[in-house]
């Protein structure tokens, strides 16, 4: 088949050029004996005892590009993906001649994982980074075999837009005197999103720029029409198998025509692959809401918010355990929740095309007010969401979300069902 057949022209193509230059990246009499050694023990067939040759010699100092090549390449064969991922990522690196070879077998493990995202940004970073014709007609290839429409320009980017129309039966979720109005409303919803790396980076390493825009309009209730727009910049790195990016970034928000908010944050996200299928990600953002509409003033302050996430994979299913904290300091401590949220999703991939996902989350809502009686509020919401791939740009993806919230009896005006259905059409560039 086509893919077996670049991924051995691609790794044999690593091999040699690492024989080739192993004299030249010796950082001394033992690593370079051991380099040589894993050269003849890859040639003889023998992948395991080359990748551990391999990791003698980097255990005795050599940090070279060739070195990190050879030990992608053996992981790679051994089918230790993420080990693979993480020695390809270091050439990219320690080596700018060899990055676009790194990009492009990078694209191949996002192939054989099935992770589709990966796959195409390393094969189009390839054809974007290399000198080398062949490089970019086998990257050029296994997209066209895999039915991506390749991006024009050097330049990598990606984006995403997505329109929705939906229904919501409880628009009003709470009033003064009598609890949850209950009236529903059509909405209609659009959503963009788009990163760009910058500086030389790519969208594994350095930095990148990101916005997004997000508008919803209601058919009747214009009060609660919303929208929001943000920009911001981050930076990836790696660090000790950890995929680190920090960030800051500012949001800017209108109710009903009216600006009702500005928000600057700072973020920072983590993620670590344990084993090829088990990752945690780890996240902690903390943002200053600045309220422009008077009407809320009691509400503006700051947000922490730290999260931790464990995904665990298998051939179509993966299962993601999700738990948040958000800490509150606004200026009424009426309105200054501390909330935790424990979240459970599955989602399995039916066919090529078609997967479904169900998540049920819990949150507790504790507000330490001033009054006789503290508020304690506790939320169970559960989606139901079917995803159809039309083509590897476009999806429908059809949901449904309830939401059942109790408050303790001094504040039952709080308590509130709700169901929202929508359809939306998702498209990716």
């Amino acid at each position: 088949m086509l893919r077996s057949r670049f991924t051995r022209g691609v790794l044999l193509l690593v091999v040699c050029m690492s024989m080739n230059m192993g004299g030249a990246f010796a950082a001394g009499a033992n690593s370079s004996t051991f380099f040589a050694q894993g050269q003849k023990a890859y040639n003889a067939g023998q992948r395991k005892e080359a990748l551990r040759l391999f990791r003698k010699a980097e255990a005795q100092g050599m940090k070279k590009a060739s070195l990190y090549y050879n030990i992608g390449v053996c992981s790679y064969s051994l089918k230790q993906y993420p080990e693979a991922k993480a020695a390809f990522q270091e050439v990219i690196v320690l080596s700018k001649d060899m990055a676009p070879l790194a990009h492009y077998n990078l694209g191949l493990i996002g192939m054989r994982e099935g992770n589709r995202q990966e796959m195409i940004a390393g094969f189009e970073t390839a054809i974007a980074t290399s000198s080398d014709p062949k490089i970019r007609d086998m990257a050029a290839a296994a997209l066209d075999e895999n039915n991506v429409r390749q991006r024009a320009g050097a330049t990598p980017y990606a984006g995403y837009f997505e329109i929705s129309v939906g229904y919501d039966d409880n628009i009003e979720l709470y009033s003064d005197l009598l609890g949850s109005k209950g009236d529903g409303d059509w909405f209609t919803e659009v959503f963009a999103a788009g990163t760009m790396p910058i500086n030389g980076g790519t969208f594994r390493r350095g930095t990148q720029l990101f916005g997004s825009m997000y508008y919803q309009k209601f058919a009747d209730y214009d009060e609660y029409d919303l929208g929001t727009v943000a920009v911001g910049v981050q930076y990836l790195f790696d660090y000790n198998g950890w995929k680190i990016k920090p960030g800051v970034d500012y949001s800017y928000t209108i109710q009903d025509t009216k600006s009702y908010d500005q928000t600057p944050s700072f973020s920072i996200k983590g993620r670590h692959g344990f084993y090829w299928d088990t990752q945690i990600r780890l996240s902690y953002k903390i943002s200053y809401i600045d309220i422009l509409d008077s009407t809320y003033d009691a509400t503006q302050g700051t947000r922490n918010k730290f999260r931790t996430e464990i995904i665990k994979k298998w051939q179509k299913t993966s299962v993601s355990l999700r738990y948040t904290l958000e800490l509150n300091s606004r200026d009424s401590d009426d309105l200054s929740p501390t909330r935790n949220t424990v979240a459970v999703k599955v989602r399995h991939r039916f066919t090529d095309q078609f997967s479904g996902v169900a998540s049920v989350a819990f949150r507790n809502s504790s507000y330490d007010n001033t009054v006789a009686y503290d508020r304690d509020e506790d939320r169970w919401k559960t989606t139901l969401r079917g995803i159809y791939k039309i083509d590897p740009i476009w999806t429908v993806v059809a949901d449904y979300t309830y939401s059942d919230n109790e408050d303790n009896q001094a504040y039952a005006r709080y308590n509130y069902t709700r169901s929202v259905s929508a359809l939306r059409l998702e498209r990716s560039f």
